[in-house]
């Protein structure tokens, strides 16, 4: 399962409607909504399924970019070196 945001591309608000819809929808697992996104939890293909059926919404995958700190080393560096401390 993968996280996708929904961005809804219009110039009003998405329909409440289509949020209950995907609340209500077994396949999915709604993280967030806002007014005009959506962030759920997934199968690729199951996020296809529902979007034919709701006209407006464009899917992105989420991704997850680590930022480094002040001294070059990202905070999944820190931890992994502060585990390999603790368990040597």
């Amino acid at each position: 399962m993968g996280r996708y945001l929904l961005n809804y591309e219009s110039s009003k608000h998405a329909p409440p409607r289509d949020i209950d819809r995907l609340r209500r929808d077994p396949r999915v697992k709604l993280v967030r909504a806002d007014r005009d996104i959506v962030l759920l939890e997934s199968r690729r293909r199951a996020v296809e399924e529902i979007l034919a059926e709701m006209p407006g919404w464009k899917v992105v995958p989420r991704a997850v970019v680590q930022l480094p700190t002040e001294t070059g080393v990202t905070r999944a560096q820190r931890r992994r070196r502060r585990a390999r401390r603790l368990h040597a």
